[in-house]
C-alpha cells in the first residue's frame, strides 16, 4: 500500500472511531435520571452516557410473555430477549443478533428480529417450555441463558428498578410469575 493511500485508510478508520466515542461528562458531571416506568409495562432509564430500555411485555398465549429489552449507546444498540414462563416463573435471555446498523464494525448493535421469525429460528408463540427456548436458541448459536442476571441489561435495569416480572403481572396476574 502507498504511504498516501495508506495514511487516507487509517484516517477513515479515525473518523468512525471518533463518531463514536462518548463525550466527557457535562458540566456539573453525570446525572443518572430516575427510572421511568410506563403503563404498558415498558421502561426506560437514562445512566450517564447511556439508555436502558424495556419494551412493553408481550403475552405470548399460554402462561408465556416476552420482553424486548435494549442498551443505547451512541454507538449503537444492543437487544436481548426476556422471555417469561408465568406458570412457573422461570425466565431465560437470549441475546439478539449482530446486525449492520451501528457506526463501528466492533460494536455493530444487535437485534433480536434477527432471532425471531421469519429471519431466525424461534417462533415464540410455539415454544412450550423455557428449557425448549434455552435449547432452540443454543442449537443456532444464539448466546441464551437460564441465568437472566448474566444480561448486563438486566442486571443494571435491576439496580434502577426493573421489574423482569412485570408482563406476568400485566398479563397473567393469578400466576405464580406475577408474584415474583
Amino acid at each position: 500500500m502507498k504511504p498516501a493511500a495508506a495514511l487516507l485508510f487509517f484516517a477513515g478508520i479515525g473518523q468512525s472511531a471518533m463518531a463514536c466515542q462518548v463525550a466527557g461528562p457535562p458540566p456539573g458531571g453525570w446525572v443518572d435520571e430516575p427510572m421511568s416506568h410506563f403503563r404498558d409495562g415498558g421502561f426506560s432509564q437514562s445512566v450517564q452516557h447511556m439508555i436502558y430500555e424495556g419494551r412493553a411485555p408481550v403475552d405470548l398465549i399460554g402462561g408465556f410473555v416476552g420482553q424486548r429489552l435494549i442498551y443505547d449507546t451512541s454507538c449503537g444498540a444492543s437487544e436481548v430477549l426476556l422471555f417469561l414462563d408465568c406458570r412457573t416463573a422461570e425466565a431465560a435471555i437470549v441475546d439478539g443478533l449482530s446486525h449492520e446498523g451501528g457506526d463501528l464494525a466492533l460494536f455493530p448493535g444487535s437485534s433480536i428480529d434477527l432471532i425471531q421469525k421469519p429471519q431466525g429460528a424461534l417462533d415464540l408463540r410455539v415454544i412450550g417450555s423455557v428449557d425448549e427456548l434455552v435449547q432452540i436458541s443454543q442449537s443456532n448459536d444464539y448466546p441464551a441463558s437460564l441465568d437472566i442476571m448474566r444480561s448486563d441489561i438486566v442486571a443494571t435495569s435491576l439496580a434502577y428498578g426493573f421489574e423482569p416480572y412485570m408482563g406476568c403481572k400485566i398479563h397473567y396476574p393469578e400466576s405464580v410469575g406475577a408474584q415474583q
